[in-house]
């Protein structure tokens, strides 16, 4: 199969898979709340979370003082629970939400679990690159998202992912038929966040969506 195809296929699976566990899914990765007020202080700004779900961490966010709210998902079932459960929140379902996104118009641009569900580095790099394009100057991003494990379990599966399809990244790995994740080395993250000024890092765990326990990250990046 060709590898645009992969992609595309992907993409379509990431969308039926999320609109079936829409409405049974609960906690994902936690946000720091703590951490992103340190950086975004003022209760103000204009906030975007890509990738956003049902709106859980808007949700958060919006509890501790912020107004100023977008969320943006491919999953049209996790905007329509997020719609009936948090009616407050403006939340926009799009296949490329890029087009209903203002450019130098936010003050903060939140990706929880997004980079795992993006199996390809043009991809990444493509959202790197519109992230910068919606940021105002002086704004932040922040990122908490999967890194590389060394157990053998995944070992073997990020080595059986690369065995099946030339073009990937060590690290690329299917939950399910077709449906491509991925955890992230530390040189790959250092080039996809090449643009912006390191202002916090700081590695952690997250559980998994299969209730494994699997290494992590939070990053907080400037744009100049």
């Amino acid at each position: 199969m060709a590898h645009n195809q992969v992609t595309l296929n992907n993409l379509r699976q990431h969308q039926k898979f999320w609109d079936h566990i829409a409405f049974s899914i609960g906690e994902m990765l936690p946000f720091s709340v703590e951490v992103f007020y340190e950086f975004v202080p003022n209760k103000k700004a204009d906030i975007l979370d890509f990738g956003c779900g049902y709106g859980r961490t808007l949700k958060e966010i919006y509890q501790n003082g912020y107004t100023n709210l977008v969320g943006a998902d491919i999953s049209s079932r996790m905007i329509e629970r997020g719609q009936k459960e948090l009616p407050f929140l403006q939340l926009i379902c799009a296949d490329t939400p890029a087009k209903f996104l203002k450019q130098n118009f936010f003050d903060a641009i939140i990706f929880l679990g997004v980079f795992t569900c993006i199996a390809e580095d043009r991809q990444q790099l493509d959202l790197i690159a519109n992230s910068l394009k919606w940021l105002k100057k002086g704004g932040i991003i922040y990122i908490g998202d999967f890194l590389l494990n060394t157990d053998e379990r995944n070992i073997e599966r990020y080595n059986k992912l690369q065995a099946r399809y030339n073009g990937y990244a060590y690290g690329v790995f299917e939950l399910q038929e077709r449906l491509l994740f991925r955890h992230h080395s530390i040189a790959w993250l250092g080039q996809l966040l090449a643009p912006f000024t390191t202002l916090s890092y700081g590695e952690t765990k997250y559980k998994t969506l299969n209730n494994h326990i699997g290494n992590g990250f939070v990053y907080v990046g400037g744009k100049a």
